[in-house]
Order: structure tokens, then sequence, then C-alpha cells
């Protein structure tokens, strides 16, 4: 089974508000920030090899310990995001104490592939193939060293690979309050329930959106410089007429590294009444 499989992440943004009104063949997820990865089960059912978006095999150093994990059937291939390589991943895998997987997708179940199959179709095949290695208790396997040397390093598979929950479009503003507000979470995800494995615009992003006044540093053809707490940043100019010294509101969705520079800035507006 080839690691080329590519897949279409959450890139259209959507307007909480217009999430229930998507109708009932969509549904929100939390949205997992990590790296997208393919797990390629071996003929026993375990991960024996782990794929980045393009292919590129994924790092051993960061996924060598999910290699052996019991997952699902011989020959399936799931899709989920790994804690790594993000700050929110990097700091959910601290506070686990190991790095998970969260699945959200089934491509092959073991028998057939599912690509072609509408989305609600695969994450039912990927609760199977879960349901099925928890009916089964591998984890309870009694035997000695060296036999049990794919379980004992890590947490059960059905805890190193959680499934991403998942909930109804209508329940938007709960989503938003539980998975998002509560527990400072990344955003939500939300998904055509009848598209097909990489169908285009079948998922929506919902992102928490903050806003913060700064001075404009330097002005360019399309893109400002600005300045917030001494530390300067870019944001495209769009419409907006502006000059050295403005102070203009920005809108954006958390920070990078050391919470300095913000994520995803758009400049909203010219603060008119804190000109400098």
């Amino acid at each position: 089974m080839a690691g080329r499989t590519l897949y279409v992440g959450a890139t259209t943004p959507i307007a909480l508000r217009d999430v229930a009104r998507l109708g009932a063949g969509w549904a929100i997820q939390p949205k997992v920030d990590g790296i997208l990865v393919h797990l390629h089960l071996n003929s026993r059912g375990r991960v024996g090899h782990v794929f980045m978006r393009r292919g590129a095999p994924a790092p051993r150093h960061l996924t060598g310990h999910l290699v052996g994990a019991l997952l699902g059937a011989p020959h399936a291939e799931l899709v989920g995001e790994f804690e790594a390589m993000t700050d929110a991943g990097e700091a959910a895998a601290v506070a686990g104490g190991f790095r998970r997987v969260h699945l959200f997708d089934c491509l092959h179940n073991g028998s057939r592939s599912l690509v072609r199959e509408p989305y609600a179709a695969r994450r039912d095949a990927l609760w199977r193939l879960q349901s099925a290695v928890q009916c089964a208790a591998p984890d309870d396997d009694p035997r000695p060293a060296p036999w049990r040397r794919y379980r004992d390093p890590v947490p059960p598979g059905w805890k190193l690979a959680p499934i991403v929950p998942q909930v109804a479009a209508g329940r938007a503003s709960w989503a938003w309050e539980e998975w998002v507000k509560a527990v400072d979470g990344e955003g939500l995800v939300v998904v055509a329930l009848g598209a097909r494995a990489g169908a285009r615009a079948s998922k929506r992003k919902v992102k928490p959106w903050e806003t913060l006044d700064c001075v404009v540093h330097e002005v360019g053809q399309r893109r400002v410089t600005c300045l917030w707490n001494g530390h300067p940043f870019t944001v495209y100019r769009g419409k907006h007429y502006v000059e050295p010294g403005n102070v203009v509101e920005v809108s954006h969705a958390g920070w990078y590294q050391r919470g300095v520079t913000p994520k995803f800035p758009r400049l909203i507006r010219v603060r008119r009444d804190l000109l400098t």
C-alpha cells in the first residue's frame, strides 16, 4: 500500500453563526493541532508505517512508539492528526505524557478501499475497527516479555489513537463552548458527511479570533509591518489606507511561539480615535 494518498484539510473559513445553517449533511469536530499522518497497518493489524501528508515517512524519533500498536484490521489505512511540530501539539504531548494520534478517517478497512465512500461510511468503519480491537482485549495479554513488547512502552491502542469526537452541525454553539472556549481549543472543523475522500470544500474551519491594537511601522504596496509590544509582524493592508504611526486593530487566531507573533493576522480597521 503506497504512502502517497493526498488528503484535503480544512482550508475554507466559516463563521460560527453560519455552521448551523449548513444542515443535517454536515457535522462538527474539534480542531486538533499537529501534523496529518497516515497509519498503514501490517498483516497483523498493527501500525507498520507512518507517512506524512504527501507520502514522506514521518520522523521515526517522533512516531517510533506508534509502530507495533494494534489499531485495526490487517492492511487498513487510517488518517489522523499527530501531536507534533506545532505549539499546541507539543503542549498536548507534554501534558499527556506521550504523543497521541487523533484518528478521524479510514481510507481502507483492510478488505477494500473506502476513498470513494461518503465520509459518514468511512467514519463508521473507523469505529468498527476500534470496537473490534477493544472487544479482542489484546492489551490484557498475560504473556511475559518479549511477546508483550508492543504494548509495554505505550498505552493501549484505543488510548494511543483516540477517535476525534463529532456532533451534528446544529450543535455549533455547544461545540464552541466545550471544545474551544472551555479548553482554549484551536477551533472547530466542519465536515461534509456525504463527501468522498479528498473532495474539495468538504471541510470548513472555525477559528477563535481575537483582536489587538498595534502601531504601524512601515507601509508597503500590499503589506503593512506593525509593532506589538516591540515585536514586528506583517499583515495584508487590503483596502485600508494607513500611514506609519497609525494605530490599527488586527484580528488573529492565537499566537506562535513565545506569544509575540499573532497567527493569521487580518487588518480590521484604523483606530482613528487612537491616532498617534
